[in-house]
């Protein structure tokens, strides 16, 4: 297992408590996000859904970070590996709010528990559904020792057009 020690943290999140299921919505064809949806959300799933060609989700490689520079903090960027996704790219945001880089970690590397098994489903619901997720914790649905209230957006990507092997995300801190 890689080393998840960063000047002394551990970066490893651990999911021992966790009351109940996030709130957790595939949405399919051009279902708009729930009204709740934070607007950074809203304009990555637009910027996506500009990117998508002939019925077909974009490719890993029609992602241009630097045509969406307001959300650079909060992008995320995974690749789909087996059965895990490992972070390609991680937004300073993100990463300030976890607390260390996270750029290079697998979700198993960094979660366990209710909280790894909750984030690996939503994962590959995407991949599954080929279709964005939308994912919203809330003060009853966090753990208790890890109160980042935040909206979470995943997308999949391809480099063929049909088969997901990237991830690509945005997040709203609460």
């Amino acid at each position: 297992m890689k080393n998840t020690q960063q000047d002394g943290k551990d970066l490893r999140f651990s999911g021992r408590r966790l009351s109940q299921k996030r709130t957790l919505q595939v949405i399919y064809g051009d279902e708009p996000l729930p009204a709740s949806a934070n607007t950074k959300l809203t304009r990555m799933l637009d910027y996506w859904r500009s990117l998508a060609t002939e019925g077909r989700f974009p490719t890993r490689n029609a992602i241009d970070p630097l045509s969406i520079p307001q959300l650079l903090p909060y992008i995320l960027l995974l690749d789909v590996e087996n059965d895990d996704f490992r972070f390609r790219l991680v937004g300073e945001a993100i990463n300030a709010r976890y607390g260390g880089q996270i750029k290079g970690y697998s979700l198993t590397e960094l979660l366990d528990g209710q909280i790894l098994a909750e984030t690996l489903d939503e994962h590959t619901r995407c991949v599954g559904s080929t279709a964005p997720v939308f994912t919203r914790n809330t003060i009853s649905t966090i753990d208790s020792d890890d109160r980042k209230l935040y909206q979470r957006l995943i997308l999949p990507l391809s480099d063929n057009g049909t088969d997901v092997q990237a991830i690509a995300g945005v997040m709203h801190f609460e």
